[in-house]
């Protein structure tokens, strides 16, 4: 194995470890300071609420605890192989980030199913009279990437630089 390959695990592992303390962080915040009082940011807007989800969003799925676990299990496993197959270029770095973000956020929500039994969220806004689901830090990271993922299939790599992450070869 490549210096160079052996830096970009070193790379993901240590941003992942990063990223997902930083979810972690700010969901036992919210787990030990928003029992039963949510707290305005902006009113009528914006505030944190403690909600213990046990579903997907909008708690489509409830009690699919198994199902989520496995399912992202396999996700980060499929994350993990596309990040060690990059080709050790430049080129491939903004994937490279990008898987990283998308894991993090995966097994960040995969921590808490595991150790809870459901996942926390606390972000709130609400527009009006509607009120957009509840998420947290981990849910930013998972849809950050996967809209950063959409932007980079589609406009920055071509078919070429795409079919080359899995030749295992170099552009």
């Amino acid at each position: 194995m490549s210096k160079r390959k052996i830096k970009n695990i070193v790379f993901f592992i240590i941003v992942t470890l990063i990223l997902i303390a930083i979810d972690q962080i700010t969901k036992y915040i919210a787990a030990a300071s928003l029992i039963g009082d949510d707290k305005d940011i902006i009113e009528g807007f914006f505030y944190l609420e403690l909600v213990h989800n046990r579903g997907a969003a909008f708690g489509i799925l409830s009690d699919s605890r198994i199902f989520f676990c496995i399912v992202t299990i396999i996700f980060a496993m499929i994350i993990i192989f596309v990040n060690i197959k990059l080709p050790d270029e430049k080129l491939y770095r903004p994937l490279r980030v990008t898987l990283i973000i998308l894991f993090s956020g995966a097994i960040g929500n995969l921590i808490d199913r595991i150790n809870n039994g459901y996942v926390i969220d606390f972000i709130a806004f609400d527009f009006g009279k509607y009120s957009f689901p509840r998420f947290n830090v981990a849910d930013i990271y998972v849809c950050s990437a996967a809209l950063l993922l959409f932007v980079l299939t589609i406009f920055y790599y071509n078919d070429e630089q795409l079919s080359a992450i899995f030749k295992g070869k170099d552009i």
